[in-house]
């Protein structure tokens, strides 16, 4: 089982918010903190990368238990209003204006915060990076979870040995143990194939639309001579008002329950976040036109880049389509990083059988991949 696919059984299969058992509660005593529970006011799932914090700026953060430990004696056994602030997720604000909480923390109990969602995505977890249960740890559970590194240290073209069960180098075109940053490769992007009314197979690379084309054979792979420039669709017009946007990354796929292409992408200079805001599309074909698109997720002042689908872990008859992308404060404005979750990969999930959608999805037709 791929790194992936052990962090999706994690978050999709091994965590459960209906009850909390008084082993839990055990293990917080054990730990000398006390347990919050950040859920989803709708679903009860847990939400990581919620941020508690305090009127003198200390900051908590949901891991991907949606747990936060707090075992600060200045905190405990005494009633605390922290505020709270997630990326799509939040608590009703007071007359003041004020989104928060007033919690009593105590050691070995576990509190619980239900958070209100209002980006159509729905937040699953962070896929890299350390401490992916941390606050979990702190209290006794996930410890076996360890958590891994990853750094990119060769960059070319390789191919997949079915004797060895394993990928062989092709081409190399960069290591790190020879010095200088990763070249700019002619194929970034993110690739899908693609078969056209005449038949012929194409492999397709694009960031987010299609720009570079190649027959779908081993020998048009290697050879950079026969890529084709494509040029994409420069902007896509808004659901709610039409405004003309600029994608700025992302990535296609087909999907076979809605039956035509989707894209989920990130805005160039949106709001509230300049590189934060992701919109969801459908097209018959990868070439377009592609129809209107509708925000799914927004950041607040915070960069949410590159946004990557990830067709192959959903079931073709599900209305489910997974997306991760990269949660950096850089290009944001004056951001203050988050711990742990800063410049690390996080994973979202999208219903396609969301009413929300519906204004981005027209009725499908006869074409096929």
């Amino acid at each position: 089982m791929n790194r992936l696919a052990r962090i999706l059984v994690v978050l999709l299969g091994g965590i459960t918010v209906a009850s909390l058992s008084s082993a839990q509660d055990d293990a917080s005593a054990k730990y000398a903190a006390c347990r919050i529970h950040v859920v989803d006011d709708d679903s009860g799932w847990p939400v990581p990368l919620v941020e508690l914090r305090t009127t003198h700026q200390v900051r908590f953060v949901s891991d991907n238990a949606g747990v936060i430990a707090i075992d600060d004696p200045s905190l405990l056994d005494r009633e605390v209003y922290f505020h709270v602030m997630g990326h799509g997720y939040e608590i009703p604000a007071d007359g003041f204006g004020f989104r928060g909480v007033r919690l009593t923390p105590r050691r070995g109990q576990t509190l619980t915060v239900a958070v209100h969602r209002t980006a159509i995505a729905k937040r699953i977890g962070r896929l890299t990076g350390s401490g992916l249960f941390a606050e979990s740890h702190k209290l006794g559970d996930e410890l076996a979870w360890n958590d891994g590194r990853l750094e990119t240290y060769e960059a070319g073209l390789c191919e997949w040995n079915e004797s060895t069960s394993e990928f062989q180098i092709v081409r190399t075109v960069w290591k790190a143990s020879d010095g200088g940053p990763p070249p700019s490769l002619a194929e970034e992007g993110h690739p899908s194939f693609w078969t056209d009314a005449a038949g012929t197979r194409w492999l397709l690379f694009g960031n987010p639309l299609p720009r570079i084309q190649i027959a779908a054979n081993y020998e048009a792979w290697k050879d950079f001579e026969n890529w084709k420039t494509l040029t994409p669709q420069k902007t896509l017009r808004t659901v709610v008002d039409g405004v003309e946007i600029e994608p700025h990354s992302g990535s296609i796929a087909w999907n076979p329950y809605r039956q035509r292409w989707v894209s989920v992408f990130m805005q160039r200079f949106g709001k509230p976040s300049a590189f934060g805001t992701l919109w969801y599309a459908e097209a018959d074909s990868p070439m377009g036109p592609w129809g209107t698109a509708i925000e799914i997720l927004s950041h607040d002042n915070y960069t949410f880049y590159n946004p990557r689908l990830h067709p192959e872990l959903t079931p073709a008859g599900k209305p489910i389509l997974l997306f991760e992308g990269t949660y950096t404060a850089e290009f944001a404005n004056q951001a203050v990083p988050t711990p742990y979750y800063d410049y690390n990969q996080i994973l979202y999930r999208l219903d396609l059988d969301d009413p929300a959608l519906q204004p981005a999805q027209s009725s499908a037709n006869s074409f096929r991949p």
